[in-house]
């Protein structure tokens, strides 16, 4: 009695076909193949031809898939740098969005936050900056911009000021006024301003 085992299949001598010692079954094998025996768990192996011709399939898949990736990426970048090169990492804009220097919108964002502070005259604002060490020039337009904008009003400024001083200590309505104008650099309209409101009115 032939004991069960995969032989070479009478029907096609191009395959192998599993024989259980009584019939031959419906399993079947490419020849060179050492597949497992039907019904054991385990998977039907695969020739060295065949594990060649996989791994080149997986070799193009790949290339082809990176090729694409590739692609679409650098297009990804055309389009985010509008088409053109891309800056390089020491890339430095000379003007913004707003088409101010960089150093002019720093200053006038930083002016902002003083003036919504309050308290401080026009000259006292701008040596406020420089002492922050932006420029003069900077410092200047920041100052001027906002007075354009109607962003800076000095005669608030000299109101919270004096309401400031009259706070932390006692002050004649006269001594007010020469301590805003000497001491924080308001104009005399704008000194006498102040110390009028803090005073009410």
């Amino acid at each position: 009695m032939t004991a069960p085992g995969w032989f070479p299949d009478p029907s096609d001598p191009s395959r192998q076909r599993f024989f259980d010692g009584t019939v031959w079954t419906e399993s079947y094998a490419l020849l060179g193949q050492t597949p497992p025996v039907p019904g054991q768990p385990g998977r039907q192996g695969i020739s060295t031809g065949g594990k060649v011709l996989l791994g080149v399939g997986a070799a193009v898949l790949a290339s082809l898939a990176f090729g694409a990736f590739g692609s679409s990426h650098n297009n990804a970048l055309s389009s985010a740098s509008g088409g053109g090169a891309m800056p390089t990492a020491d890339y430095v804009p000379t003007t913004t969005k707003s088409g101010f220097t960089p150093g002019e919108d720093n200053a006038i964002a930083k002016a902002k936050v003083y003036l919504n502070m309050g308290g401080l005259s026009k000259k006292g604002l701008i040596h406020q900056l420089e002492f922050e060490k932006f420029s003069t020039a900077d410092a200047t337009f920041a100052v001027q911009q906002l007075e354009s904008t109607g962003e800076a009003d000095w005669n608030a400024q000299a109101v919270a000021k004096a309401k400031q001083y009259l706070n932390m200590t006692g002050f004649s309505r006269d001594g007010l006024v020469h301590q805003l104008e000497s001491g924080d650099a308001f104009t005399p309209s704008e000194a006498q301003y102040g110390a009028s409101q803090a005073y009410g009115g």
